[in-house]
């Protein structure tokens, strides 16, 4: 990783482990990483799972980064830039992501390795830290098949923020290895 993207953080082991265990033994879901940046989480899937993985970010740089992680790992995922789902055709089984969720004014307060060195772009999540979760919330039944999962990594108090957000999905909260909350799982009512 370097100054293109976020740099992984253990948090996202949680995000990847409930990806991993919500893929149906015997089936190769088609799933997209929203947000991909390095592609750390997308090639993580990909490596553990057969599975028809996307990966899209905004960002050209962070994209090139996530292709030279494919190619140094020998993984075949499929980028796209996308400004979340702008240039996204198709539906998928599972929807993932670790969207940028800090509150814009807390990014100045964050420690100076955080706010110093990582794109601001990859951690701006608008003026409560939620805006990316409002739209791939309202966005997402146009890209999921149905019983599709969309399993999205959340900051340590946003729980209820997000739930509220995806009120007409049935959500539950997953905690991480410190006991925080740090996933939601979240499948459309039909």
């Amino acid at each position: 990783c370097d100054s293109r993207a976020l740099i992984p953080r253990h948090d996202t082991e949680t995000l990847y482990n409930c990806i991993i265990d919500n893929i149906e033994h015997g089936k190769k879901p088609k799933i997209l990483d929203l947000c991909t940046g390095s592609g750390c989480l997308a090639l993580a899937v990909k490596s553990s799972a057969e599975c028809e993985m996307y990966a899209s970010d905004i960002s050209a740089d962070a994209l090139a980064l996530a292709a030279e992680n494919a190619e140094l790992l020998g993984l075949e995922i499929k980028l796209i830039q996308s400004d979340l789902f702008e240039g996204i055709v198709g539906k998928f089984d599972i929807i993932c992501s670790n969207p940028p969720y800090i509150p814009a004014g807390d990014i100045d307060k964050l420690a100076d390795e955080v706010k110093c060195y990582e794109p601001r772009l990859a951690l701006d999540g608008g003026d409560d830290g939620l805006d990316f979760y409002r739209k791939i919330a309202k966005d997402t039944p146009e890209y999921l098949n149905d019983g599709g999962l969309v399993a999205l990594e959340i900051g340590f108090d946003q729980a209820a923020g997000v739930t509220d957000i995806f009120k007409s999905y049935d959500v539950q909260v997953i905690k991480d290895y410190s006991g925080n909350d740090r996933v939601i799982l979240a499948r459309l009512r039909r």
